[in-house]
């Protein structure tokens, strides 16, 4: 089990943080592992917050639809 905090959702969507592609590859890793991703209802609220800031609603559909379904809550 892997507990997922707002950074790595960000650094994940956003191109422009320094960790992108090292997020973008262990998201990958996780995944194909089938390892179960954890995280919490605070830390979507503020990675919504956060995303809606930087990329807008964009970044906020993104989370939503790509990333938010693969984690348990």
């Amino acid at each position: 089990m892997t507990f997922v905090d707002s950074s790595a959702f960000i650094a994940q969507l956003d191109q422009d943080e320094a960790n992108h592609r090292d997020a973008k590859r262990l998201w990958n890793v996780l995944l194909d592992s089938n390892e179960e991703l954890l995280s919490t209802n605070y830390v979507v609220v503020e990675t919504y917050a956060v995303l809606q800031r930087k990329l807008g609603m964009d970044g906020v559909v993104a989370f939503s639809t790509n990333l938010l379904p693969l984690v348990e809550l």
